[in-house]
């Protein structure tokens, strides 16, 4: 089973989510958005506690609808490298 997060960001749930992930011992994903990441003030705690990031864009569009490659693999390859600028990873 896998336990996964992709939104709540904005309500500033994620604190309690890990407190309560890390009070039960449970492992979860993370996917980020670049504000998650740039300026994120959970991501520390998020890698410290062993959860997996997963790469969820930099801005969460619609990737179905877009005709460009190099716009898809901007939103990918962006998030990547803010990513590793933060993390070094």
């Amino acid at each position: 089973m896998y336990l996964t997060f992709d939104l709540g960001y904005e309500n500033e749930n994620v604190k309690s989510i890990i407190d309560t992930l890390r009070s039960e011992n449970v492992k979860a994903t993370f996917f980020l958005l670049r504000h998650t990441v740039v300026g994120g003030k959970n991501l520390d705690r998020i890698i410290a506690d062993g959860h997996l990031c997963a790469n969820h864009t930099l801005h969460h569009k619609d990737m179905t609808k877009m005709q460009e490659i190099e716009s898809f693999k901007a939103e990918l390859e962006g998030l990547a490298k803010d990513y590793n600028e933060v993390t070094g990873k």
